[in-house]
Protein backbone atom coordinates (compact mmCIF):
# COMPACT_ATOMS: atom_id res chain seq x y z
CA UNK A 1 0.00 0.00 0.00
CA UNK A 2 2.60 2.04 0.86
CA UNK A 3 4.66 1.55 -2.23
CA UNK A 4 1.15 2.47 -4.17
CA UNK A 5 0.69 5.63 -2.25
CA UNK A 6 4.33 6.55 -2.85
CA UNK A 7 4.13 5.95 -6.73
CA UNK A 8 1.17 8.13 -6.60
CA UNK A 9 2.64 10.73 -5.22
CA UNK A 10 5.64 10.67 -6.94
CA UNK A 11 3.78 11.10 -10.47
CA UNK A 12 1.93 14.30 -9.12
CA UNK A 13 4.89 15.72 -8.06
CA UNK A 14 6.76 14.53 -11.33
CA UNK A 15 3.49 16.23 -13.16
CA UNK A 16 3.78 19.41 -11.41
CA UNK A 17 7.64 19.93 -12.07
CA UNK A 18 7.15 18.98 -15.30
CA UNK A 19 4.49 21.39 -15.66
CA UNK A 20 6.02 24.07 -13.74
CA UNK A 21 8.99 24.02 -16.26
CA UNK A 22 6.68 23.89 -19.33
CA UNK A 23 5.61 26.98 -18.05
CA UNK A 24 8.69 28.68 -16.92
CA UNK A 25 11.71 27.72 -18.66
CA UNK A 26 12.12 29.62 -21.68
CA UNK A 27 14.60 31.18 -24.54
CA UNK A 28 15.73 34.27 -23.24
CA UNK A 29 17.97 37.14 -25.63
CA UNK A 30 21.02 38.98 -25.30
CA UNK A 31 20.21 42.65 -25.06
CA UNK A 32 22.91 43.14 -28.54
CA UNK A 33 20.11 40.77 -29.83
CA UNK A 34 22.75 38.37 -30.79
CA UNK A 35 22.99 35.45 -28.30
CA UNK A 36 20.27 33.27 -27.02
CA UNK A 37 20.35 30.80 -23.69
CA UNK A 38 18.00 28.51 -22.15
CA UNK A 39 16.93 29.44 -18.52
CA UNK A 40 14.37 28.54 -15.80
CA UNK A 41 12.76 31.85 -14.62
CA UNK A 42 12.93 32.23 -10.78
CA UNK A 43 12.71 35.29 -9.55
CA UNK A 44 13.37 39.14 -10.82
CA UNK A 45 14.00 42.56 -9.04
CA UNK A 46 14.32 46.06 -9.95
CA UNK A 47 17.42 45.50 -11.71
CA UNK A 48 18.23 42.22 -12.04
CA UNK A 49 16.61 38.51 -12.83
CA UNK A 50 17.49 35.35 -11.66
CA UNK A 51 17.58 31.84 -13.56
CA UNK A 52 18.40 28.16 -13.48
CA UNK A 53 20.10 26.15 -15.60
CA UNK A 54 18.98 22.60 -16.11
CA UNK A 55 21.16 21.01 -13.19
CA UNK A 56 18.76 23.46 -11.31
CA UNK A 57 22.32 26.22 -10.53
CA UNK A 58 20.41 29.35 -10.19
CA UNK A 59 22.19 32.96 -11.20
CA UNK A 60 21.47 36.07 -11.74
CA UNK A 61 21.39 38.60 -14.92
CA UNK A 62 21.35 42.29 -14.76
CA UNK A 63 17.75 43.10 -16.92
CA UNK A 64 19.40 45.92 -18.68
CA UNK A 65 21.25 42.49 -20.45
CA UNK A 66 18.57 41.28 -22.01
CA UNK A 67 16.14 41.67 -24.49
CA UNK A 68 13.30 44.17 -24.56
CA UNK A 69 10.96 41.28 -24.99
CA UNK A 70 12.39 39.52 -22.10
CA UNK A 71 11.78 42.78 -20.28
CA UNK A 72 8.45 43.40 -21.69
CA UNK A 73 7.40 39.37 -20.14
CA UNK A 74 9.04 40.16 -16.90
CA UNK A 75 6.69 42.69 -16.60
CA UNK A 76 4.21 40.73 -17.35
CA UNK A 77 5.04 38.31 -14.92
CA UNK A 78 5.18 40.66 -12.27
CA UNK A 79 1.29 41.68 -13.03
CA UNK A 80 0.35 37.22 -13.21
CA UNK A 81 1.93 36.60 -9.66
CA UNK A 82 -0.37 39.20 -8.20
CA UNK A 83 -3.30 37.70 -9.84
CA UNK A 84 -3.83 41.07 -11.90
CA UNK A 85 -3.59 42.03 -16.02
CA UNK A 86 -1.93 45.27 -16.48
CA UNK A 87 -3.86 48.38 -16.06
CA UNK A 88 -5.96 49.04 -18.85
CA UNK A 89 -5.23 52.09 -20.99
CA UNK A 90 -8.70 53.01 -22.46
CA UNK A 91 -11.50 50.85 -24.44
CA UNK A 92 -9.73 47.47 -24.87
CA UNK A 93 -6.17 48.89 -24.96
CA UNK A 94 -4.11 47.82 -21.74
CA UNK A 95 -0.85 49.40 -20.79
CA UNK A 96 2.05 46.79 -22.27
CA UNK A 97 0.10 46.48 -25.43
CA UNK A 98 3.00 46.01 -28.07
CA UNK A 99 2.29 47.68 -31.38
CA UNK A 100 0.69 44.79 -33.33
CA UNK A 101 -2.26 44.20 -30.70
CA UNK A 102 -2.52 47.97 -30.50
CA UNK A 103 -3.23 48.27 -34.43
CA UNK A 104 -5.63 44.93 -34.30
CA UNK A 105 -7.28 46.43 -30.81
CA UNK A 106 -8.18 49.46 -32.89
CA UNK A 107 -9.42 47.96 -35.87
CA UNK A 108 -11.63 46.26 -33.85
CA UNK A 109 -12.99 49.41 -31.08
CA UNK A 110 -16.32 49.97 -30.79
CA UNK A 111 -14.54 53.22 -29.18
CA UNK A 112 -12.80 54.80 -31.86
CA UNK A 113 -13.42 55.11 -35.34
CA UNK A 114 -10.95 55.85 -38.39
CA UNK A 115 -10.32 58.83 -39.77
CA UNK A 116 -8.28 57.84 -43.05
CA UNK A 117 -6.79 55.31 -44.30
CA UNK A 118 -5.06 52.83 -42.42
CA UNK A 119 -2.14 52.70 -40.31
CA UNK A 120 0.48 50.69 -40.50
CA UNK A 121 2.77 52.03 -37.10
CA UNK A 122 3.23 54.08 -34.52
CA UNK A 123 3.73 57.46 -36.29
CA UNK A 124 0.31 56.70 -38.54
CA UNK A 125 -1.78 55.92 -35.46
CA UNK A 126 -1.53 59.53 -33.47
CA UNK A 127 -4.50 61.29 -34.52
CA UNK A 128 -5.62 58.68 -36.93
CA UNK A 129 -8.57 57.81 -34.52
CA UNK A 130 -10.93 59.77 -33.22
CA UNK A 131 -14.14 59.10 -30.35
CA UNK A 132 -17.11 57.89 -32.11
CA UNK A 133 -18.84 60.53 -30.45
CA UNK A 134 -17.89 64.21 -29.78
CA UNK A 135 -17.93 65.45 -26.01
CA UNK A 136 -19.44 68.60 -26.07
CA UNK A 137 -19.00 69.99 -29.71
CA UNK A 138 -15.33 68.84 -29.59
CA UNK A 139 -14.36 66.28 -31.70
CA UNK A 140 -11.74 64.12 -29.67
CA UNK A 141 -8.70 62.44 -31.50
CA UNK A 142 -6.22 59.51 -29.90
CA UNK A 143 -2.78 59.79 -29.49
CA UNK A 144 -0.82 56.92 -28.10
CA UNK A 145 3.47 57.06 -26.25
CA UNK A 146 5.24 53.94 -26.41
CA UNK A 147 7.52 53.25 -23.78
CA UNK A 148 11.12 52.52 -23.43
CA UNK A 149 10.01 48.83 -23.74
CA UNK A 150 8.45 49.59 -27.37
CA UNK A 151 4.77 49.41 -25.69
CA UNK A 152 1.76 51.03 -24.67
CA UNK A 153 3.15 53.71 -22.01
CA UNK A 154 0.31 56.79 -22.33
CA UNK A 155 -2.44 57.58 -24.12
CA UNK A 156 -3.86 61.00 -24.73
CA UNK A 157 -7.21 62.52 -26.59
CA UNK A 158 -7.06 66.01 -27.79
CA UNK A 159 -9.64 68.38 -29.40
CA UNK A 160 -9.36 68.50 -33.53
CA UNK A 161 -10.09 71.97 -33.65
CA UNK A 162 -7.92 74.65 -31.62
CA UNK A 163 -9.64 77.66 -30.53
CA UNK A 164 -9.66 80.58 -28.46
CA UNK A 165 -10.08 80.11 -24.86
CA UNK A 166 -13.36 81.34 -23.93
CA UNK A 167 -14.95 79.58 -26.55
CA UNK A 168 -13.29 76.08 -25.94
CA UNK A 169 -14.67 76.07 -22.12
CA UNK A 170 -17.84 74.66 -23.09
CA UNK A 171 -16.31 71.80 -24.49
CA UNK A 172 -13.76 71.12 -21.70
CA UNK A 173 -16.83 71.57 -18.89
CA UNK A 174 -18.35 68.60 -21.23
CA UNK A 175 -15.05 66.48 -21.12
CA UNK A 176 -14.72 67.21 -16.85
CA UNK A 177 -18.08 66.08 -16.55
CA UNK A 178 -17.55 62.92 -18.68
CA UNK A 179 -14.73 61.67 -16.83
CA UNK A 180 -16.49 62.55 -13.78
CA UNK A 181 -19.10 60.30 -14.06
CA UNK A 182 -17.04 57.80 -15.58
CA UNK A 183 -14.13 57.91 -12.84
CA UNK A 184 -16.00 59.83 -9.52
CA UNK A 185 -14.75 63.52 -8.28
CA UNK A 186 -11.15 64.28 -9.38
CA UNK A 187 -8.42 64.14 -6.49
CA UNK A 188 -7.15 67.41 -7.80
CA UNK A 189 -9.51 69.97 -9.39
CA UNK A 190 -7.88 73.37 -10.65
CA UNK A 191 -10.58 74.54 -12.33
CA UNK A 192 -10.60 76.57 -15.71
CA UNK A 193 -7.46 78.57 -16.90
CA UNK A 194 -7.27 81.74 -17.31
CA UNK A 195 -4.45 83.46 -20.08
CA UNK A 196 -2.26 84.71 -17.32
CA UNK A 197 -2.09 80.65 -15.61
CA UNK A 198 -1.16 79.01 -19.13
CA UNK A 199 1.55 81.84 -19.40
CA UNK A 200 2.68 80.91 -15.94
CA UNK A 201 2.78 77.58 -16.42
CA UNK A 202 4.56 77.14 -19.94
CA UNK A 203 1.54 77.29 -21.97
CA UNK A 204 0.10 74.17 -20.16
CA UNK A 205 -2.23 73.80 -17.25
CA UNK A 206 -4.00 70.78 -14.94
CA UNK A 207 -7.36 71.47 -14.47
CA UNK A 208 -8.32 67.91 -12.74
CA UNK A 209 -6.64 64.55 -11.97
CA UNK A 210 -8.47 61.67 -11.22
CA UNK A 211 -6.66 57.87 -9.80
CA UNK A 212 -8.65 55.31 -10.77
CA UNK A 213 -9.11 52.38 -9.14
CA UNK A 214 -8.12 50.65 -12.15
CA UNK A 215 -5.12 51.68 -11.83
CA UNK A 216 -5.61 54.66 -14.31
CA UNK A 217 -3.84 58.28 -14.00
CA UNK A 218 -6.22 60.55 -15.82
CA UNK A 219 -5.16 64.29 -16.62
CA UNK A 220 -7.25 66.53 -18.29
CA UNK A 221 -5.71 69.71 -19.25
CA UNK A 222 -5.45 72.94 -21.47
CA UNK A 223 -2.80 73.12 -23.61
CA UNK A 224 -1.85 76.47 -26.30
CA UNK A 225 -0.22 75.57 -29.34
CA UNK A 226 2.27 77.40 -31.22
CA UNK A 227 -0.52 79.57 -32.98
CA UNK A 228 -2.01 80.48 -28.75
CA UNK A 229 -5.03 78.44 -29.80
CA UNK A 230 -6.43 76.56 -26.71
CA UNK A 231 -6.59 72.53 -27.32
CA UNK A 232 -8.30 69.96 -24.89
CA UNK A 233 -6.02 67.58 -23.68
CA UNK A 234 -6.97 63.93 -21.58
CA UNK A 235 -3.92 61.74 -20.81
CA UNK A 236 -4.46 58.83 -18.93
CA UNK A 237 -1.10 57.19 -17.62
CA UNK A 238 -0.65 53.80 -15.52
CA UNK A 239 -0.44 54.03 -11.96
CA UNK A 240 1.96 50.87 -11.06
CA UNK A 241 2.81 49.94 -7.04
CA UNK A 242 1.02 52.82 -6.23
CA UNK A 243 3.05 55.50 -8.20
CA UNK A 244 2.33 57.26 -11.65
CA UNK A 245 4.66 55.85 -14.37
CA UNK A 246 6.24 57.91 -16.67
CA UNK A 247 9.65 60.20 -16.72
CA UNK A 248 9.84 63.80 -17.33
CA UNK A 249 11.21 62.94 -21.21
CA UNK A 250 8.64 61.21 -21.55
CA UNK A 251 5.88 63.17 -20.41
CA UNK A 252 7.68 65.99 -22.22
CA UNK A 253 7.05 64.11 -25.20
CA UNK A 254 3.17 63.58 -25.17
CA UNK A 255 2.48 67.07 -24.05
CA UNK A 256 5.00 67.84 -27.26
CA UNK A 257 2.59 65.95 -29.75
CA UNK A 258 0.22 68.91 -29.05
CA UNK A 259 2.17 72.23 -29.34
CA UNK A 260 4.80 71.23 -32.16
Amino acid sequence: MKSVFFHLLSGVFLLASTFAVAQETRIWTASDGERTFEGLYVYHKEDVVCLADKLGKEFTIPIDKISIADRVWLRKKKYEQRGEKSPQAIDSLRFDDDIDTILNKLENSNLFTLKGSEPSSIEDINKAYQLKTSVGQANLNLSIFLDTLNVLGAVQLSSDTPSDLESIKSDWEACKELFTELAGSPQKNQGFPSSQDLKDNENHWVTSEWKTKSNQHLLLAITLNKEGEAIIEARILPIVDGETVGNPEFLAQIKNNLTS
